[in-house]
């Protein structure tokens, strides 16, 4: 029914071109489709001033499905690895879902169950100090079509692992705001974690560009600046019909 009526749509908007590429190869050619990247809902930077005294600290936000595609299962599997190297690292699992008890049993059989922390659903409200006090987002999913973590963690000045199967490096650049893994490689997402949380410096400048990032392409004024012309030419193809 989607395809259908997607097919009879004056205009479709696909949030990445990876998106649209995918619909394309799967479903055949979509006519009026374009492409505008989201972006947060603030146009200014974060107050909360970024916590010192913490641990080295990894955050994962998104819904924990049983599909699994976000990357929960391959952060707790690799979590172990990073531990040996970095021994006081903890990974924050942000999120609800029906996944959940599955992935627990998989933190629990990890050998690193002490380092990873599952913190349930977090209100909007509360996201502010949960980013103050992170050091890297990572999200090495599979599946994702845009991934607004990615600019929600470059606004907070957290650089980002995600991974090459997905949208997420046409988001997040590769060596210049964080990583994107090869998961079929998973020594890759060691390595990179380790090293952003092992190499603070480097993090923060990684996260500096990540926030310029994030300035230029993704904050809302960028957005409308990118949807407003896209609505505007549609509705005047429509008045000029009408008329």
């Amino acid at each position: 029914d989607r395809i259908r009526w997607a097919r009879r749509a004056e205009l479709l908007v696909a949030n990445t071109e990876y998106t649209r590429d995918r619909v394309q190869e799967t479903h055949g050619c979509l006519a009026n489709t374009v492409v505008c990247w989201l972006g947060t809902e603030e146009d200014e930077l974060p107050t909360s001033p970024r916590m010192e005294e913490k641990p080295p600290t990894v955050v994962i936000v998104g819904r924990l499905d049983k599909n699994r595609r976000k990357g929960h299962a391959e952060l707790i599997r690799s979590w172990r690895h990073v531990a040996a190297v970095v021994p006081k690292a903890r990974l924050l699992i942000v999120g609800d879902g029906p996944g959940l008890h599955e992935l627990r049993r998989e933190a629990r059989d990890s050998g690193a169950t002490d380092g990873i922390e599952f913190l349930g659903f977090v209100p909007e409200g509360e996201m502010e100090d949960l980013w103050a006090r992170v050091d890297v987002c990572a999200m090495p999913s599979r599946g994702e079509g845009f991934g607004l973590v990615y600019v929600e963690a470059m606004r907070h000045g957290v650089p980002v692992v995600a991974s090459i199967h997905d949208a997420a490096s046409e988001v997040n650049v590769e060596g210049e705001t964080g990583f994107n893994v090869d998961l079929d490689r998973p020594s890759e997402l060691v390595e990179r974690l380790v090293y952003l949380l092992s190499q603070p410096d480097a993090a923060r400048r990684i996260g500096k560009r990540g926030q310029e990032r994030w300035a230029k392409h993704f904050r809302y004024s960028a957005f409308r600046a990118r949807f407003r012309p896209i609505l505007a030419g549609f509705l005047s193809r429509g008045v000029t019909a009408l008329g």
